[in-house]
């Protein structure tokens, strides 16, 4: 086993970059998703609910969104934006989800839907499954 010493360490090119350069915004704009009459009654009387539903059609636990709202929104908005490419921060989607639950969750519906991801709920909340 006698061999070279190794003296410097592997790369593979500038990750970071790659990680960091979303060019993408958001298909709705925050609160332009109120003007959907039928889910802003939705999600703004039943917000828990609405959003177990939008965690759940991307991939997530409807119970984690619907028992935890705002953190369950944050790890949802956050998976969007990087499946999706979409500029943003932690910090922004912490305090959309926090401060604005209801149209933040509306906002992440809308991009789901923009971007043809299918899935659980009822057909009224546009999903096509």
């Amino acid at each position: 086993m006698a061999g070279q010493p190794v003296t410097s360490q592997p790369h593979g090119g500038n990750a970071t970059q790659h990680l960091t350069n979303f060019d993408k915004d958001w298909h709705s704009g925050l609160f332009s998703s109120m003007l959907d009459c039928p889910d802003s009654a939705i999600a703004c009387c039943c917000c828990c609910w609405y959003v177990g539903l939008v965690a759940e059609r991307a991939g997530e636990s409807f119970w984690a969104g619907c028992c935890n709202a705002p953190i369950a929104l944050l790890a949802v908005r956050s998976k969007v934006r990087g499946a999706f490419r979409i500029r943003g921060n932690l910090c922004y989607d912490q305090c959309i989800s926090s401060c604005c639950c209801q149209c933040a969750s509306m906002q992440t519906k809308h991009e789901l839907d923009y971007q043809g991801v299918s899935g659980l709920g009822p057909r009224w909340l546009g999903n096509k499954s």
